[in-house]
């Protein structure tokens, strides 16, 4: 997405992206401004959330946010012997 939060580019259906960027640009925002209230020298240049379903990948650059989404499968914890 651009600096203004708008899709430049995406791989999956419009109402996910939608989705996707209305509830991410806020945490960004929010992200970035914690950094700057620390330490005021500092910036924001990216972003990992991880769940245990998934993993979202935020890089922030002067013009553009990219936001790169993984769901994460899980491994079997069953043991054979």
């Amino acid at each position: 997405m651009d600096a203004n939060g708008h899709t430049l580019r995406s791989t999956v259906s419009p109402r996910r992206t939608h989705m996707y960027v209305s509830n991410l640009k806020p945490l960004v925002t929010m992200g970035h401004n914690v950094v700057r209230d620390l330490n005021p020298s500092n910036d924001m240049t990216f972003l990992r959330l991880r769940s245990d379903g998934g993993e979202v990948n935020i890089t922030l650059g002067k013009d553009f946010i990219l936001i790169v989404i993984q769901r994460i499968k899980r491994k079997s914890s069953f043991k054979s012997k």
